[in-house]
């Protein structure tokens, strides 16, 4: 498998590449562009195989956002210094994905997601 061939199966801590779901770049008068996006869904998930949960990656960096450094990564990268935005949750689709960039490590899956409750209401029982 090589840089931008997607595999055969989207795991959890994959980095795939989706043509801009929200015309973000189209709305400021740009062209549309891709961005990358973390799977953070588990086996568990529904429609697994077929549709996965996703968090997106951006090079712009937000005090509250997940930093990407090239140490999370188990293999692949982003060649800018990039950023997982927690509360930007999306259900992707097989047919949305348009490349693949890389995995990684599971710590930076699990702190992007702990993140996530803050967002939609919801306390840890652990707090």
């Amino acid at each position: 498998m090589t840089s931008g061939q997607l595999p055969k199966v989207i795991n959890r801590g994959d980095v795939v590449w989706v043509a801009d779901p929200f015309d973000f770049d189209e709305t400021e008068g740009n062209e549309g562009s891709d961005h990358p996006y973390l799977i953070i869904s588990t086996d568990a998930h529904p429609f697994q195989g077929t549709e996965y949960l996703a968090l997106l990656i951006t090079s712009t960096d937000r005090e509250l956002a997940v930093s990407l450094t090239d140490s999370h990564w188990r293999y692949g990268g982003l060649s800018n210094r990039s950023y997982v935005n927690p509360w930007t949750v999306v259900t992707l689709k097989n047919s949305d994905l348009d490349g693949y960039q890389g995995m990684v490590e599971e710590e930076i899956v699990d702190t992007a997601v702990a993140e996530i409750p803050q967002y939609i209401g919801l306390s840890l029982q652990n707090e």
